[in-house]
């Protein structure tokens, strides 16, 4: 029973921690710096009880009880990161907004937990940059991150993937073929049935594809990965926006980083995820990944920037 309760405990902070954290992806871009405190400090004190139970179970006993679970790294649980989306909505209406809702997020009491909580290096260095202006020194590094430009080719080996269309320029695709997937540039459609300029790149059918650019990063540099995303996500899968850096050797270094939509129906909407490089980076890769997705489900992408600045 012991070993029960330390490994369910583990599941049930999963599960509060992903309710807020759901919560906070679904806030509106006009939340106040104050609101987005009080609901920051709920999602971090959620994250150190997380790590708090996967740590206990983790570990042996005093009574040489065995662990209660046989891997307890949460990293994975983690990913899914809400919060730069909603700074840098803050700093685009006032550029001190976002560091004042992370100074709120400290000090609020001196209970184990509290105490623990922390604001994570990627939020301050996103709120620092609007709050000094440096983010305006950023310039865009994707070459065709508005898709204008097609591939010269389709997917090989193009019996795997029937349903696939054109796929644009310098992008990578990796997909796992599926009766249903598609991957394909479309005309770009508004709620209404309207067309703005550009194109945008749709997912359906998947079971896991990701379609990815990379360029070269400075490490202890800021990047700012933004997108235009919409579409339909059910409960059992995911569709995100990413952002990872790579070693000069191929390894993947620092966090990687991950904003997914809403669970439901999305219209248009700004998803964004800031990192600060890390000192062995020496390439960033982005780009948009679907996985498990039902009959129905679609992912659409567009006006992807990635404002930073690499080796030069």
């Amino acid at each position: 029973m012991a070993l029960t309760s330390r490994a369910f405990a583990v599941t049930e902070a999963a599960v509060e921690f992903d309710r807020v954290r759901r919560a906070l992806g679904a806030a509106a871009d006009t939340i106040l710096a104050t609101e987005l405190a009080a609901q920051l400090r709920e999602l971090q004190r959620a994250r150190v009880v997380l790590e708090l139970a996967a740590q206990q179970a983790a570990v042996a006993s005093g009574e040489g009880t065995p662990p209660a679970m046989a891997s307890a790294d949460v990293a994975f649980l983690l990913r899914n990161d809400p919060v730069p989306r909603l700074l840098a909505a803050l700093g685009r209406r006032e550029a001190t907004a976002p560091l004042a809702a992370l100074t709120a997020l400290k000090g609020a009491g001196e209970a184990p937990v509290e105490s623990a909580v922390t604001v994570p290096a990627p939020w301050l260095d996103l709120a620092a940059a609007y709050a000094d202006g440096s983010l305006e020194t950023l310039k865009n590094q994707l070459a065709n991150g508005d898709f204008a430009r097609a591939a010269a080719g389709r997917q090989d080996p193009a019996f795997l993937y029937p349903l696939w269309g054109g796929l644009p320029a310098g992008w990578t695709v990796r997909g796992i073929a599926t009766e249903t997937g598609r991957v394909a540039l479309v005309a770009r459609t508004t709620e209404d049935g309207g067309r703005p300029a550009g194109r945008a790149l749709r997912i359906e059918g998947a079971w896991e594809t990701q379609v990815s650019t990379t360029v070269a990063a400075t490490p202890g540099r800021l990047q700012v990965l933004s997108a235009r995303m919409r579409g339909r996500s059910s409960p059992g899968g995911d569709a995100a926006l990413f952002l990872v850096f790579v070693t000069a050797d191929g390894r993947i270094t620092g966090e990687y980083r991950t904003q997914t939509l809403p669970k439901g129906d999305n219209g248009w909407r700004t998803q964004l995820l800031a990192a600060t490089a890390p000192a062995d980076a020496a390439w960033v890769s982005v780009g948009v990944t679907a996985l498990r997705q039902p009959a129905g489900d679609w992912l659409e992408a567009a006006e992807v920037e990635l404002l930073g600045e690499g080796r030069r």
